[in-house]
């Protein structure tokens, strides 16, 4: 287990250190889910007024202290001594006493029971132990609480098997999310649900990001909220916005 998580570390580590996101190749993608990502980043600013926040694997800090200025109280972690170093950083330049930034592992948090209102996290589940990380988000998540993440899904061939051509994208022990892991929460919370995104608006990657693209990304958005209600095809996209209440 250790093992895993110093390599977790030393790639987040790394990420600080090169200040880029390695990820500059797979922005057209991002590009083809952005409506998604808005849509997640509406309902994390709507869930976090007046509450008592958790970001799970926050990086350097960017989105919590942007919700500072509304939640009661925001608190990072992050695997990553550097990146919480530079959060911590930003915290007191920006005058955020509200917002604290800690170097922690995710599957074993130091906070008592019941500490958070609203947890949200972007992309991080899939890098864990979801035995582990579901038991310590039920724990310190108060009743009626409520918990956000955005994540890749991984069953359809076609992007994993583009995973496995990008593989310096992501780190070795990353596993996009499975009906299993979805069927695991459900021991930990009263409910869990998915929103998934990202089927047909994968085909505007070819026509970049300029006027034709993003014409044809609203249409293909559209046509992927009708599409993907269905139970068969919902598995088939890339990300999903899980949702757990405690």
């Amino acid at each position: 287990m250790m093992d895993r998580i110093e390599r977790e570390r030393l790639f987040h580590d790394n990420r600080v250190a090169s200040n880029s996101e390695n990820r500059d190749a797979q922005q057209k993608y991002y590009f083809a889910v952005a409506p998604c990502y808005e849509n997640f980043a509406a309902r994390i600013t709507k869930q976090a007024l007046g509450k008592d926040v958790l970001e799970y694997g926050c990086f350097t800090g960017d989105k919590s202290l942007s919700l500072a200025t509304s939640a009661h109280t925001v608190t990072g972690i992050d695997i990553s001594e550097a990146a919480i170093a530079t959060a911590t950083q930003q915290a007191t330049l920006q005058r955020r006493d509200n917002a604290f930034f800690h170097a922690m592992n995710a599957e074993s948090l130091s906070f008592a029971d019941n500490s958070f209102d609203f947890i949200f996290g972007t992309g991080i589940l899939h890098h864990l132990d979801l035995n582990r990380a579901y038991q310590e988000l039920s724990r310190v998540l108060r009743p009626n609480g409520v918990a956000l993440f955005i994540e890749p899904l991984g069953h359809n061939p076609v992007i994993n098997a583009y995973r496995h051509c990008t593989p310096d994208a992501r780190t070795d022990d990353e596993h996009p999310l499975l009906r299993k892991d979805i069927r695991l929460a459900h021991e930990y919370f009263s409910s869990a649900t998915i929103q998934s995104a990202g089927l047909l608006t994968l085909g505007v990657v070819p026509l970049g990001q300029q006027k034709a693209g993003r014409i044809a990304r609203d249409f293909l958005t559209v046509a992927d909220k009708i599409l993907l209600k269905m139970p068969i095809l919902k598995w088939q996209a890339w990300i999903a916005v899980l949702e757990l209440r405690r």
